[in-house]
């Protein structure tokens, strides 16, 4: 075993740059996904859980329900987020 000393801020620049490749890999782990819960959908539009449990409740979301489940398809999601975006502002 080799012992290695580093600086404090050393160290803190090592765990900012791990706590970025992590958050890539959920990123990534979402973005392979074909259907997503609450949870997942809202690390993927950036969008609280509350937020999104209301959107299902006004139905302005697209989502399905598999026995007291939501879910959402992926692929529905993003077109519902560029019609969204390509809808002129109010």
């Amino acid at each position: 075993m080799k012992i290695v000393t580093i600086s404090a801020d050393e160290l803190r620049e090592i765990i900012r740059e791990e706590i970025k490749n992590a958050g890539n890999l959920v990123k990534d782990s979402i973005t392979s996904l074909e259907y997503l819960n609450v949870t997942q959908l809202s690390k993927y539009i950036h969008l609280s859980v509350p937020a999104i449990y209301q959107r299902v409740a006004d139905d302005s979301i697209p989502h399905n329900r598999i026995g007291s489940r939501i879910i959402f398809e992926r692929s529905d999601i993003d077109k519902w987020i560029k019609s969204k975006n390509s809808s002129p502002p109010s």
